[in-house]
């Protein structure tokens, strides 16, 4: 895995953490393995959601 400071959605975790979404800061815990989703918080005031587009805007990165 590249070594590098953010993820994006199908992403595997190469350690296990707490993790901000980027465009809505909503916190996930996420263990080393684990792909990243695509953000719930994110997703919830869509009615109708296109994943491959917030899939490709929302990335992931490690806060502890």
């Amino acid at each position: 895995m590249p070594n590098r400071e953010y993820f994006f959605a199908g992403d595997k975790a190469p350690e296990t953490g707490e993790y901000l979404c980027m465009p809505c800061a909503y916190k996930s815990k996420i263990k080393k393995g684990e792909k990243f989703p695509e953000c719930v918080s994110c997703l919830v005031p869509q009615k109708k959601i296109d994943i491959e587009e917030v899939a490709d805007d929302a990335f992931w990165e490690k806060v502890s």
